[in-house]
């Protein structure tokens, strides 16, 4: 316990320092247990017998080592419900129900805001702001970048945030500045709130005026380029 609290991932346990992945380990696991029909015949007794936690717990490597398998898939999504029905907490319910809805349906794909409303950016700090476009980043492209440094002044209101790209991540601070940085931009927050809410360009808030950009601007449009609206659903139970 202590080692997770603080740690994180690592159990104490010797053999969680350096497990298989988890498709790898799946196999393995199937293969182990005399091979799919075998595990399924034996899920389907455990669960017939009401044990369905341990069904919950086998059947995921069942998914995980053939997530095309509708068997496996339906009947760990059966065993996820029967859990759903006696847990007493509200959270673990929507937990086994969520994953029963993906085993049967696959992951949500509804249409969901990528940006925050325009009222919510107007209320966030300047490091919430600047927070949000951090996670935005696709860190890959913005590694080809290398190393920048960038001052975002903003007139209005007086405040100015220190910007820094390393290793694919961004970096801010407000109330603090480099001393010689790659690039300068100066908008209102006004126009902040508009690339944060609308979605802009950088780019196009040069051009009609509402900011202004110094120094390698090359680089910092590029920078602007690397972010991405990030899918908010993902698959969980299968890889």
């Amino acid at each position: 316990a202590v080692y997770q609290r603080y740690l994180g991932w690592y159990d104490g346990h010797p053999s969680s320092l350096d497990p298989y992945e988890p498709v790898e380990a799946a196999a393995r696991y199937v293969e182990f247990m005399g091979g799919m029909d075998s595990l399924l015949e034996n899920a389907r007794a455990s669960y017939e017998a009401g044990d369905h936690r341990w069904v919950a717990e086998v059947l995921r490597h069942a998914v995980f080592a053939d997530p095309g398998c509708e068997e496996a898939r339906l009947l760990q999504a059966d065993a996820f419900e029967q859990l759903a029905y006696r847990a007493e907490s509200g959270p673990w319910r929507d937990v086994y129900l969520t994953g029963a809805q993906e085993l049967r349906n696959g992951s949500i794909d509804v249409p969901v805001m990528q940006r925050p409303r325009p009222e919510m950016a107007r209320g966030m700090t300047l490091q919430q702001v600047f927070d949000y476009l951090a996670i935005r980043v696709d860190g890959a492209p913005a590694a080809d970048l290398g190393h920048l440094t960038i001052n975002w002044q903003l007139p209005d209101t007086g405040e100015i945030v220190r910007v820094e790209l390393s290793n694919g991540t961004l970096h801010s601070t407000p109330g603090k500045s480099h001393v010689s940085p790659d690039a300068t931009v100066s908008c209102n927050r006004t126009a902040l709130n508009e690339l944060v809410a609308m979605g802009g360009q950088l780019g196009d808030l040069t051009e009609s005026g509402k900011a202004t950009v110094s120094g390698d601007a090359e680089r910092l449009l590029a920078l602007w380029g690397t972010l991405t609206d990030f899918p908010i659903f993902f698959n969980i139970i299968e890889p």
